[in-house]
């Protein structure tokens, strides 16, 4: 029998209520300073303001970095992106228009690269790093997603509803598990409609270029996203794989003989 999808609504339903907790202990701390500190309008996301300037961005909490040929470039927390030209002696903030955590980054020659990040976040920058613009956003994902999954669930409604009574124990289990496969898409349909309200929380956990047109992208519970025109378009390509339990897919590695893992 398959593992069911329910443990996972569940432990993204104690996150939420965990987050939500969070949330009302932080505002109660904040109020207490809030006479203290310049107001700012209700329901900014800060997260999608331009990174803050630091003076010292070699400092800060980095977690990837890619050699272009040219210049290193790293990536790492509250949207900092950091370059240096001297092989690292120095380094230099870039222009970045968000202040999302940032996991990994790939280039494809000296000038294009891309970065990934929180919230299913793609950045990408033609000039070798010193300014980025958004490519997709995990609320771009999840528009792409919600009709992928609603077409999964009528088909396998329509072998449901096409399959008669049998008294064949294998063809009786193969309907089990498409009732099962079921019953996750409906789940899965149900939480992308959710967080498509609420926001994603997500992240995208590692980005893989090919060449400066073919690259992928993964991430957490099961985020998989591939683009054949450079970023351009991104597709979500989730349902392709076999990850009924939605692991998360951390990290790419490409071998010499071409094959990706």
């Amino acid at each position: 029998m398959k593992k069911h999808y329910r443990h996972y609504r569940n432990y993204r339903y104690y996150q939420k209520v965990t987050l939500g907790l969070l949330a009302v202990a932080l505002g109660s701390t904040a109020g207490l300073a809030q006479a203290q500190a310049p107001t700012t309008p209700a329901g900014t996301d800060y997260a999608m303001l331009p990174a803050l300037d630091n003076s010292s961005p070699a400092s800060a909490v980095l977690l990837d970095v890619s050699d272009t040929g040219e210049r290193l470039v790293a990536v790492g927390e509250r949207g900092m992106i950091t370059w240096s030209d001297d092989r690292g002696n120095s380094w230099h903030q870039a222009a970045v228009p968000v202040s999302l955590t940032l996991t990994s980054v790939a280039f494809a020659g000296p000038n294009k690269g891309w970065a990934s990040g929180h919230e299913g976040l793609i950045l990408a920058t033609t000039d070798g790093g010193l300014n980025w613009v958004i490519q997709q956003t995990g609320r771009d994902t999840l528009a792409q997603a919600i009709p992928q999954l609603e077409a999964e669930a009528a088909r396998l409604q329509g072998l449901l509803d096409s399959a008669g009574e049998s008294g064949d124990p294998a063809e009786s289990a193969e309907q089990d598990d498409t009732a099962y496969d079921l019953e996750n898409i409906q789940y899965a349909i149900e939480d992308a409609q959710g967080a498509l309200e609420s926001g994603p929380s997500e992240p995208l956990l590692d980005i893989w270029f090919k060449n400066d047109k073919e690259g992928f992208a993964v991430g957490s519970y099961g985020a998989f996203l591939a683009t054949t025109d450079g970023g351009e378009n991104w597709q979500n390509k989730a349902l392709s794989l076999d990850n009924p339990d939605k692991m998360h897919l951390n990290r790419f590695i490409g071998s010499d003989d071409g094959t990706l893992y």
